[in-house]
């Protein structure tokens, strides 16, 4: 959607080295790309931005296309951790996804946008419980055209809070995912 053009710019303004995958190549082509970038040298950050891209509702999809889109999503994904499991380990790497899921990762009323985005977000998180030290964002954007602020932001949630695994962006404000205690729904305290 344009995020990933403003944000290789904007890291590039910033003396950051970018190295660009697409998504759309086999597996093979995939790991063996990101074999030989490792060759020439460590890679310190993903920024994982196919979870942006507009995606078919879910009712109009067959089965091959919800494969596809899956695969371009969530599978590519894994497979760029995978690949890079040792490289994104230890302080100073990190792993920011973006999805278009309504930037309330899909917790408010309206739901979610762009469902598939929440499989991003759900390897996302898997992978913060695996590598505690990473720094492991996954930012949640609404449906907009705002391609340079969305780059800025990312850009932002990578250099800040390192504490927060799930951030949104609505209405320019943002959010994150907590977790508040409430008594049972009969009234009852809950378990102790």
């Amino acid at each position: 959607g344009g995020v990933g053009k403003a944000l290789i710019g904007r890291l590039e303004k910033l003396g950051v080295e970018v190295l660009t995958l697409n998504v759309e190549i086999e597996r093979e082509s995939l790991v063996s790309q990101l074999e030989e970038w490792q060759a020439k040298g460590a890679i310190q950050g993903v920024y994982w931005l196919p979870a942006l891209d507009e995606e078919p509702a879910l009712v109009e999809m067959d089965i091959d296309t919800w494969r596809e889109e899956n695969r371009r999503r969530v599978k590519n994904l894994y497979l760029v951790m995978r690949a890079l499991y040792e490289s994104i380990a230890g302080h100073n790497t990190f792993l920011i996804s973006a999805t278009r899921l309504g930037g309330m990762h899909g917790y408010d009323a309206s739901g979610s946008v762009s469902p598939l985005g929440g499989a991003v977000t759900g390897f996302t998180k898997a992978y913060k419980r695996e590598r505690d030290e990473v720094l492991v964002k996954t930012v949640d954007f609404e449906p907009s055209r705002k391609t340079a602020a969305f780059a800025d932001l990312l850009i932002a949630e990578t250099l800040s809070d390192p504490g927060v695994v799930e951030v949104g962006y609505k209405e320019e404000k943002r959010y994150t995912v907590t977790f508040v205690e409430q008594s049972a729904i009969d009234g009852e305290p809950g378990l102790k």
